[in-house]
């Protein structure tokens, strides 16, 4: 896993904006005056979220060094813009992600799935103040789907901390893998360790790696049986989870709180993490 945050904001956001203008995706025509085109607007909400400083700040340091220019911008947006772009964009950008995964993924017919998930911190209480109130750091829940053999990230979901990596996985990242159709086998830790989670997978031709719960739960027979010494022969060759690990720690390095107070803006903020680490990739890499 290569660390690839060195490239710097600036390198990535202009990269992000080769990359949407490359592609070619546009929003849907609307009535009233021309504005910003999709490219840009992603471009300049990238920065935006990856300088993880309040609106006025970065569009401030967006002004003073007329980076607006290199993102196809004849002006600085508005804090409202920025708003209104954070509500109406994450589709796009979740697209955009997926194509620089694609990217990475070229040349490969089938791949290998880890999912896990990791808290990132709300707000920006230090833990000083917070024990001194004696309060708990409030999370949100980030699960992903990785791919070791590219490094790079297919997809990721943002959710309160109150809910589980299964129920994020089953109600949205399972089904963006199944119908991808790029991934021959799903390694997971133990909270994914459910009979009908392995089942449906298999009946989908994806593999499950999945260890077993001990004690009482432990099988003795069955699909969970099969997936745990599946899991254990894999971890003897490789410990592919060691490198979704270290993915999340090279997205925490960036930055790991999430100032954002609503669920829909909290996403776009995970998700423009997520575009901005394969983009990072494909730089590396020299294929952007």
């Amino acid at each position: 896993m290569t660390q690839v945050w060195h490239i710097g904001i600036i390198n990535i956001v202009l990269a992000i904006y080769r990359l949407a203008k490359k592609e070619g995706i546009k929003e849907p025509k609307r009535r009233g005056r021309k504005g910003y085109n999709l490219a840009t607007k992603i471009a300049i909400l990238a920065y935006v979220i990856l300088n993880n400083k309040s609106y006025d700040k970065a569009l401030d340091d967006l002004k003073k060094s007329r980076l607006y220019l290199r993102f196809g911008a004849k002006r600085v947006p508005s804090k409202s813009s920025i708003s209104r772009w954070k509500s109406s964009l994450e589709p796009y950008v979740r697209l955009l992600m997926r194509l620089a995964f694609l990217r990475l993924a070229r040349g490969r017919s089938s791949l290998l799935c880890v999912v896990d998930g990791s808290g990132f911190k709300l707000g920006r209480a230090s833990g000083h103040y917070l024990n001194r109130i004696r309060k708990k750091a409030p999370y949100l829940l980030v699960t992903m789907a990785y791919s070791p053999e590219i490094d790079g990230i297919f997809d990721l979901t943002a959710s309160e901390s109150s809910n589980s990596e299964l129920s994020a996985f089953w109600n949205y990242l399972f089904w963006q893998i199944v119908s991808a159709g790029i991934f021959w086998g799903l390694i997971a830790d133990k909270r994914f360790d459910a009979t009908w989670v392995i089942e449906w997978l298999e009946s989908y031709g994806i593999v499950a790696f999945i260890p077993a719960r001990g004690g009482k739960l432990e099988p003795k027979d069955g699909p969970r049986k099969r997936a745990s010494e599946r899991h254990a022969l894999l971890k003897s060759i490789k410990h592919f989870r060691s490198l979704i690990e270290s993915a999340y720690s090279s997205l925490k390095a960036f930055f790991n709180e999430i100032r954002s107070r609503l669920d829909k803006t909290r996403e776009i903020d995970i998700v423009v993490l997520g575009l901005a680490y394969n983009v990072a990739r494909l730089v590396a890499k020299g294929e952007e």
